[in-house]
């Protein structure tokens, strides 16, 4: 697990520089979520499993993915067919996204609730969350990314994600401590 961690951030290290560079971060992160999207195929799985040369399995993903990506990623997808890393693609995405909000002094704060919330409810707990982070120096500088998340096993309540802190409220937490 560890050899992963590493390989993944390798790639999205070498992704971020790159598409720094050139200005076409949005462009990568599009064409690896679609590169990850046919990797997870039933069928694209069943096509791996087989005893297919790395050139083939290569020239075919390619070649689904013509429209879709550039020629950095034609050579990127080389590469992890070549090393057997074709399953990392998520994974790299998510190291990529994580780089950039770094990059960009971004945080990403995780909203999750039971139901779906509107946008006038969104904006009262972005406010109040804003409100009490910005008292705290470590984010003073930053800016905030809300993502917000409905998780029906939280039976009610909310729970926030910020970095590594995790305020819960949910109802399914109160229970467990009852």
């Amino acid at each position: 697990m560890f050899l992963f961690k590493n390989i993944v951030k390798i790639y999205a290290m070498s992704i971020f520089k790159l598409s720094k560079k050139k200005k076409n971060i949005k462009f990568w992160k599009k064409m690896l979520l679609f590169c990850s999207k046919i990797i997870k195929n039933k069928y694209f799985i069943f096509f791996l499993k087989n005893e297919f040369s790395q050139k083939k399995i290569s020239l075919i993903l390619t070649k689904i993915c013509k429209n879709k990506i550039n020629k950095e990623c034609i050579n990127l997808i080389k590469i992890m067919t070549f090393n057997k890393h074709l399953l990392l693609f998520k994974k790299i995405l998510k190291k990529l996204i994580y780089l950039q909000n770094k990059y960009k002094k971004y945080i990403l704060i995780k909203i999750i609730t039971f139901n779906k919330l509107n946008q006038n409810k969104k904006k009262k707990i972005k406010k109040k969350i804003k409100k009490k982070i910005k008292k705290k120096n470590k984010f003073k500088n930053k800016k905030f990314f809300f993502k917000f998340f409905k998780n029906k096993l939280i039976i009610g309540g909310i729970i926030i994600k910020i970095k590594n802190l995790i305020y819960n409220a949910s109802i399914c937490e109160f229970l467990k401590k009852f």
